[in-house]
């Protein structure tokens, strides 16, 4: 049992158990990309296509626009259910003011399962704290490093956007004015990771 005050038991705890741990994540998920490559691209480019498929149904219902803009975002509250989704959001000229909701879910489990052992081994270390560590201490942990995953999963989808936007044939459903992928987290910040120019333009 280690005793100490509350902030240098979280200083230690973080030192020892926390910092510097987001290493050995990384090589993990390389390892699991290098395995299942072919599955986990593939399942983002159903995620895009399953997308366009329900905003073409809309769009042929008279109830949508064709598609300006799209936003994949990550949902910050799944991660404390050892879960990771992503909301993919798109939305015809009137963007937010857009009536009609179509969204998919995409889960890149890879990117995250490290993170999430590395944490249910957490409970256990925070044992010999003397009750100085929590579970809520755990939770903003979770938060913390689950943000990094999601740095990650941000390249990851910029990497492969252009070759997954081609696949769905996206020019057929994308507004004339063009089309604009932003990844971020929900409703927050965002990064544009794929822009079209509209009628036969260049890509991005």
């Amino acid at each position: 049992m280690i005793y100490m005050d509350k902030d240098a038991a979280l200083s230690d705890f973080l030192e020892k158990h926390v910092f510097n741990q987001w290493i050995n994540d990384v090589i993990l998920i390389d390892d699991a990309y290098k395995e299942r490559q072919e599955q986990i691209d593939r399942s983002l480019c159903d995620a895009f296509n399953d997308l366009f498929v329900k905003a073409s149904t809309l769009h042929e219902q008279g109830d949508k626009g064709k598609i300006r803009y799209i936003y994949c975002s990550y949902l910050r509250t799944s991660v404390m259910e050892n879960k990771v989704v992503y909301r993919l959001d798109a939305y015809d000229s009137n963007w937010y003011l857009d009536p009609i909701e179509c969204s998919i879910t995409w889960n890149p489990s890879f990117m995250f399962d490290p993170l999430f052992k590395r944490m249910e081994l957490l409970e256990d270390e925070k044992k010999l704290y003397a009750r100085k560590i929590t579970s809520m201490d755990i939770d903003e942990v979770k938060q913390m490093e689950g943000y990094k995953c999601h740095l990650l999963t941000k390249e990851f989808i910029k990497d492969k956007i252009s070759s997954v936007m081609n696949e769905c044939h996206f020019k057929q459903m994308a507004d004339d004015s063009g089309l604009t992928v932003a990844v971020g987290e929900y409703r927050d910040e965002s990064e544009i990771v794929f822009e079209y120019n509209g009628q036969g333009g260049d890509c991005e």
